[in-house]
């Protein structure tokens, strides 16, 4: 009877457990997700910035839609090559998925943020592989 007892009370306890973890783990993600949302408004606010910019150049306007489509596809395939398993069992990474996978989408967000940024800000007079790059202004 004891014996029985105390199996029912391990079985229970640990269900607890690891309900208690799951809820902790998306509660603690929450700086790192909301790290992420800043870092794709500010995204969006440059990539916008750069259509508005640049918007009687239409071939490089196409040009900028398409490689947004695909670098957000490359993205999206980069975590999953990252996490191949995200899908199929979110838990399989470990109570801390939910942070890293946030950390390290956040940083790919800020990288795009920089590469699109040299059209905003422009690069030195001279450079002769600037293509559609404006030349920043004294």
């Amino acid at each position: 009877m004891k014996t029985t007892f105390f199996m029912i009370f391990l079985l229970f306890g640990t269900v607890t457990v690891f309900t208690a973890n799951a809820q902790s783990s998306s509660h603690e993600a929450a700086p790192e997700w909301a790290a992420f949302r800043k870092a794709d408004d500010s995204l969006q606010h440059v990539y916008n910035h750069v259509q508005e910019e640049y918007s009687s150049n239409q071939d490089f306007i196409r040009q900028l839609k398409k490689s947004q489509a695909l670098w957000k596809e490359m993205r999206d395939a980069d975590m999953l090559m990252r996490f191949p398993k995200k899908d199929e069992n979110p838990n399989f990474y470990g109570s801390v998925f939910s942070k890293c996978y946030y950390i390290i989408a956040t940083d790919y967000t800020n990288h795009r943020i920089d590469y699109l940024n040299q059209w905003l800000k422009g690069i030195p007079e001279g450079d002769v592989c600037s293509g559609s790059i404006r030349f920043k202004k004294d």
